[in-house]
């Protein structure tokens, strides 16, 4: 992972703890440091850590979907489960000795869409 990237990851990490904490919002791509990299590439999404590791575009296929949902209150959970989830998958995310090893903690594949496959133990 590149210096950019890093940066971008680890601003991501300090948005979402912020969100966890109740200190933070989320404004989806406008307050994304992730997105602000790699969102408006010109392959779209191309690079970013998060659609390298699920192989989907628009962060698909992480726990941040559920967020949005819990936001919406279409499911009756908590926001704030799903944005620790997302919270542990961006760690997840970060370069280190397991990194190849980590999976995602969390995801709900609705009726009609491919699940993702992810690197796990």
């Amino acid at each position: 992972m590149d210096k950019q990237t890093l940066k971008a990851l680890k601003g991501s990490i300090k948005k979402w703890q912020k969100i966890v904490d109740g200190t933070g919002t989320d404004k989806g791509v406008d307050n994304c440091p992730l997105c602000e990299l790699f969102w408006y590439s010109p392959n779209f999404c191309d690079g970013c850590p998060v659609a390298e590791r699920t192989g989907r575009p628009e962060c698909e296929g992480t726990p941040y979907r559920d967020y949005r949902h819990a936001v919406a209150d279409e499911d009756g959970e908590s926001p704030k489960t799903y944005a620790v989830k997302e919270l542990e998958f961006l760690k997840s995310l970060l370069p280190g000795e397991q990194d190849e090893k980590r999976s995602i903690p969390h995801t709900t594949v609705l009726e009609g869409e491919e699940k993702c496959t992810t690197k796990s133990d």
